[in-house]
């Protein structure tokens, strides 16, 4: 099951970004269109306002972009293919408190009947779950986890 996983983990993981990039892209589209009919039936305080506001929201949504963007660019680095014998990125970690796959901040995620907690090294569980091994155990917010094993 294990180096199946970790690709099906790596393949949800980067489906859940290109989703979220997807829907960046249509949100853009949407707010360009919006933007550009709003421009053409719309005169003084009023448009002022409405066009300050879809500045806000491009500017929020570049950021969004550049976030997601960032993400995949870490995800692409990452060949789930190779076993990992310590917690490293891209490391598929079995734990007594379950599955976690060291690669990018996104929390719980559905992998098949599976949860697996997708969580970056730049965080602190990532960083104390860094260089560990089978056998080897931490504890975290008053919680013992135990490495099963690594992939």
């Amino acid at each position: 099951m294990s180096a199946h996983f970790k690709k099906t983990t790596y393949q949800a993981v980067q489906a859940i970004l290109d989703d979220k990039m997807a829907e960046l892209n249509e949100t853009a589209e949407r707010l360009n269109q919006s933007k550009n009919s709003e421009s053409k039936s719309t005169a003084g305080d009023k448009h002022e306002t409405g066009r300050a506001m879809m500045h806000l929201e491009e500017e929020k949504l570049a950021r969004q972009m550049t976030e997601t963007t960032k993400l995949r660019n870490i995800l692409a680095k990452l060949d789930p293919n190779i076993k990992c014998e310590t917690a490293v990125l891209g490391a598929l970690i079995d734990t007594s408190k379950g599955w976690f796959y060291l690669s990018v901040g996104l929390g719980n995620t559905k992998v098949g009947d599976d949860s697996v907690v997708v969580i970056s090294l730049g965080s602190p569980i990532g960083h104390l779950f860094f260089g560990t091994q089978a056998g080897d155990s931490f504890t975290f917010n008053g919680n013992k986890f135990d490495i099963v094993s690594v992939y």
